[in-house]
């Protein structure tokens, strides 16, 4: 056969296939190369200093126990890094160590993938900072050096001056924090200056921290105060040590000495201000689990119904619902798996304390392999009765094995797309027990919705938490910080962004195009303007079906964003899903300018989502108005904030009008169509202070449910002189026909302008709407006006 190999060149970035005899001489070579390397190398080890504290460190550092190969890795990672991660944590998912909980098995975790993959030149340092969370029998309380899964672990608790110099030695080049605890400060403040990635595991607003220290023991327990294991930490001193390192304020552009990564943006997100005080904007990246155990899911379901309950049985998680469900289900089986962590007054035991146990439980304790993964495929459902979650890995391994959840949370909507989400209830949990056995009941009779959602999970979870996206989204937060000072020099494949792009925001409104949309935010993710790393997407769900698929639609648009040979630089990590619900319900899309002010950059779009604006069109509409003299801040008096777009209305005294011809307009009643425009924040924000103030553009929002937004912002534009509309059909093409498409294509963009009748567009009042609210805000701009307008079926015909 003809030899061959791959080779990555040492010029550039890219690997290109050598065959026949030249492949063979170079390969050989570099084998030989590697091993006088190596060779080298263990002289080293060898003749240093020795210090008997380190036997641990140095027998381990660079040799992991597992010899295994990732397939497609040489696409993922285009160099060995050889770099060494300090993996802080309390939790190590070993009984002998401490407790077994979420954030042990993400220590695990990390264990396992980079000792499976030594090609990919990782090594792990775990250190130990707590001893509240340590097995009192454990060694971790009294010995400073160790070893889990092959690799050292250093513990800081019995000897912090030996396990500083331990520290040291293992020469860490970046810290990876398990979530953020105060105790992990010791470790900090002793490596100085080295790059920290706090990888948000369950961070935690008030409300959330509230809700789980208003965990309370079911009444007939008769103990009215806060059970054990339900406290829940603070976080916000980690801002210290972003301020200390970084403080946003890099000098290597990009580049940052910490950052967040997040399990999955669309549940944790909008948690990462309010736990940590780190500014989100350019900081945070999605680092996902890693969920491999039903990669080949073959066992069937249970011929008889069988569900699951999974997790620590403290109070915590609220085991005691589970109980009343299967004393309300005898004849379903009930699969119950974890132990308890606490004993006495304040604690649950599921044995005794809700009664006799029914027969139809049964308790496994913990288990883990293979036989977990068994009755993963097996249960119908899971059961979750927690009062909070963050992404709990037990809600990926049920769905990964074809699973659905019924769960009274609901991170990121994943249990509203997979499973059934019964509702949030407070305290012991007792009054969620009706909608829990309606949900319970809804999945034990409907096996077609078991089989659809369990199997969209199974896509879900494949397709979001795998080993490529974890070392995918690793890589791309180490091209992200700042060794300035450190150890290594990594030849990482950094981020690259056009010296032409600037950060912006596009703002994209969904209602009832879930179907179109991931083709929409994968289009806009691929544009060259959207490269720079604090450009960002907010998607804003004004439905309850939108927001309840959210998770979905985050996971389809990924779907299409792997697929394509381009990526984007930070992908969906740019995707923000904003629940705007309610107050779309009450001022329609108005609702779209209070969104936007949950933007972290200058430059807004607003684009409706049945729009594929092309990179020619975007970049235009961020020149308009970065070149504007004011911009970003408009110091009063020096100058005027305006917005841009291209199609054009007339509304003025005479009602609402569609003109054929740009020179039929008055100039003083151009309106232009707000579906896609590009303005500042700061004009966007005048106009939500102007929209709040204003009982006209209020009422005018909430009797016709959003119609006319448009024209109350241009309103607005028009008799503040200093801000006017733009157009200019030479510079901003049309929407129709320079964006690239249509997705939907039963509702045609430019329907409006060859009909002079009300047609599918907006309804059968539409225009009737229009055209009176129109009238009001030029002849008679008061509240009244708008009451006297009757909506009726008439159709309106408007002038050409």
């Amino acid at each position: 056969a003809t030899p061959s190999c791959h080779l990555p060149l040492l010029v550039g970035e890219s690997e290109e296939m050598l065959d026949g005899p030249t492949a063979y001489r170079v390969c050989l070579l570099g084998a030989v190369v590697l091993t006088v390397v190596g060779l080298f190398q263990s002289w080293l080890v060898t003749t240093s200093p020795h210090d008997d504290h380190l036997d641990v460190v140095t027998a381990s550092m660079k040799t992991p126990p597992l010899k295994e190969n990732l397939a497609g890795t040489d696409e993922i990672w285009t160099h060995s890094m050889n770099i060494t991660v300090g993996v802080v944590a309390n939790e190590f998912f070993d009984p002998a160590l401490g407790r077994t909980g979420g954030f042990g098995m993400a220590t695990n975790m990390l264990g396992k993938v980079f000792a499976r993959w030594p090609n990919l030149g990782v090594s792990i340092v775990f250190v130990f900072a707590s001893p509240d969370h340590g097995n009192s029998e454990s060694e971790l309380l009294t010995q400073v050096n160790h070893t889990l899964l092959g690799w050292p672990l250093i513990s800081m608790v019995s000897d912090k001056q030996k396990a500083a110099h331990a520290l040291w030695h293992a020469a860490i080049d970046v810290l990876l924090l398990i979530d953020y605890r105060d105790d992990y400060d010791k470790v900090i403040e002793e490596l100085p200056g080295i790059p920290v990635i706090l990888w948000a595991r369950d961070p935690r607003t008030n409300q959330q921290i509230k809700n789980l220290e208003g965990i309370r023991l079911p009444h007939y327990m008769q103990y009215d105060e806060r059970p054990f294991g339900v406290g829940a930490p603070r976080a916000t001193r980690a801002v210290n040590i972003f301020n200390k390192l970084d403080g946003g304020n890099s000098t290597t552009g990009y580049q940052r000495k910490m950052v967040i990564a997040a399990t999955w943006m669309p549940a944790l997100r909008d948690r990462l201000w309010e736990a940590y005080h780190i500014p989100v904007a350019g900081n945070v990246f999605e680092l996902p689990n890693i969920v491999e155990g039903c990669l080949n899911a073959t066992t069937p379901k249970s011929k008889t119904p069988a569900v699951m309950f999974m997790g620590r049985l403290d109070p915590y998680k609220r085991p005691w619902l589970a109980v009343e469900l299967a004393k309300r289900f005898p004849k379903v089986k009930f699969w119950v798996f974890g132990r308890r962590h606490f004993n006495g007054s304040g604690s649950y035991d599921i044995t005794q304390d809700s009664g006799q146990l029914p027969k139809n439980i049964q308790l496994f304790g913990q288990m883990t392999g293979d036989e977990k993964w068994e009755y993963f495929q097996k249960a119908w459902f899971v059961i979750s009765t927690s009062a909070h979650e963050g992404l709990a890995i037990n809600y990926l391994e049920s769905l990964q094995c074809g699973t659905p959840v019924l769960s009274t949370v609901d991170p990121g909507g994943i249990v509203s797309s997979y499973g059934i989400f019964s509702g949030e209830f407070s305290g012991s949990g007792e009054q969620g027990l009706p909608e829990l056995q309606k949900g319970f009941q809804r999945l034990l009779d409907d096996e077609t919705l078991r089989k659809r959602l369990g199997n969209a999970g199974r896509q879900h979870v494949l397709e979001t938490h795998s080993a490529e996206r974890f070392l995918h989204g690793f890589q791309m937060i180490v091209g992200h910080l700042d060794f300035s000072g450190g150890r290594a020099v990594l030849p990482v494949t950094q981020p690259t962004e056009s010296a032409t792009t600037h950060p912006i925001t596009i703002v994209v409104p969904s209602f009832s195009r879930m179907d179109t949309l991931p083709a929409l935010l994968a289009h806009l993710l691929n544009l060259d303007n959207m490269q720079h790393f604090e450009s960002e997407i907010l998607v804003v769900h004004v439905s309850e079906a939108s927001w309840n698929l959210r998770a979905a639609i985050h996971t389809d648009t990924n779907r299409i964003v792997v697929s394509r040979q381009k990526h984007s630089a930070y992908e969906v990590s740019k995707l923000i899903h904003l629940d705007f619900v309610t107050l779309n319900k009450k001022w329609g899309c108005a609702s779209r300018h209070f969104a936007a002010l949950e933007a972290s950059n200058d430059v807004l779009i607003h684009l409706d989502d049945d729009l594929l604006p092309s990179d020619e069109v975007i970049a235009k509409m961020i020149w308009h108005v970065r070149k504007e003299p004011g911009f970003p801040l408009y110091v009063s008096g020096s100058s005027h904030p305006h917005f841009y777009g291209s199609t054009l209305r007339y509304c003025g005294p005479d009602g609402y009008h569609v003109y054929r011809d740009e020179k039929d307009y008055e100039p003083s009643r151009r309106f232009i169509l707000t579906n896609f425009v590009s303005m500042s924040s700061y004009l966007n924000r005048e106009f939500v202070s102007a929209f709040q103030e204003t009982e006209f553009y209020q009422l005018a929002m909430s009797k016709f449910k959003g119609n006319g937004c448009d024209l109350i912002f241009n309103h607005f534009a028009l008799t503040h002189v200093w801000s006017q509309p733009q157009t200019d059909k030479n510079d901003i093409p049309t929407a129709y026909q320079h964006t690239g498409g249509v997705l939907d294509q039963s509702l045609k963009y430019d329907e409006i302008n060859k009909t002079g009748y009300q047609g599918p567009y907006g309804g059968s009042t539409h225009f009737l709407v229009r055209n009176e609210t129109c009238r009001c805000l030029h002849t008679n701009f008061t509240s009244a006006c708008l009451e006297e307008i009757q909506e009726d079926e008439r159709p309106l015909h408007h002038k050409e």
